[in-house]
């Protein structure tokens, strides 16, 4: 260090010693004991307080999409649990059956649709009528002979019948293609000589009274 001796030899003048008086003191504050200190705490408190509250959002955020995300998924699984167990039970009880039979003067019931059939002067027609709320009514064909009953079975519907001749068959109208008879899958028509007395759906067959005679017809062509 230089002394004031070299300082003067270098030609630096010495700072002037400070006078007290000289220092505006208004624009000065006077701090009490542990002022200072207590106030940097606060500033350190508050900022590990905006930290925590920031680490803090975040669960809260995921919490909150994790709950919306399982109510979805239960909702959904609700809504598939109905779909799929009790929809196909409403649905089934208002679905007219798919087999069965009736007498000659009854109907049976398909779709939007029923199938009869009506007599005009010993010749007998089947008869759609549309039960949509129109009552319109289709005629679909004529009978060769007189019906035994009317049978429905997988969108068809057969029509054991006695022809004039003295023998029978079964005709077979398929709802959207046409009529044909009753066939084996070699293509033969089943019938032959003899007059139905009875004729009963009994499952996939259909159990005939030929002549007192059983016979069974298988239902299908």
């Amino acid at each position: 260090m230089y002394s004031l001796e070299d300082m003067d030899e270098l030609g630096v003048n010495a700072p002037e010693p400070l006078d007290a008086s000289s220092v505006d003191g208004a624009g000065l504050q006077t701090l009490s004991r542990g002022e200072g200190a207590v106030s940097a705490k606060r500033d350190g408190a508050q900022r590990q307080d905006d930290a925590a509250g920031l680490t803090m959002s975040m669960p809260r955020r995921t919490i909150v999409a994790l709950v919306a995300g399982a109510t979805v998924v239960i909702i959904a699984g609700i809504a598939l649990f109905i779909w799929v167990f009790i929809a196909p039970g409403n649905t089934s009880n208002q679905t007219a059956p798919m087999r069965m039979e009736a007498a000659v003067d009854e109907s049976v019931p398909y779709r939007d649709a029923s199938y009869s059939l009506k007599e005009n002067n010993g010749t007998y027609t089947l008869v759609e009528t549309h039960t949509d709320g129109s009552g319109n009514e289709v005629v679909l064909g004529s009978l060769h002979g007189a019906p035994v009953c009317l049978v429905l079975f997988d969108g068809s519907i057969a029509v054991p019948e006695n022809l004039p001749d003295g023998a029978w068959d079964i005709a077979a109208y398929t709802v959207g293609t046409g009529w044909g008879l009753l066939s084996n899958q070699s293509g033969e028509a089943y019938g032959g000589q003899g007059t139905i007395s009875e004729a009963k759906l009994d499952g996939q067959t259909l159990r005939l009274v030929v002549d007192g005679q059983p016979v069974e017809v298988p239902m299908e062509w």
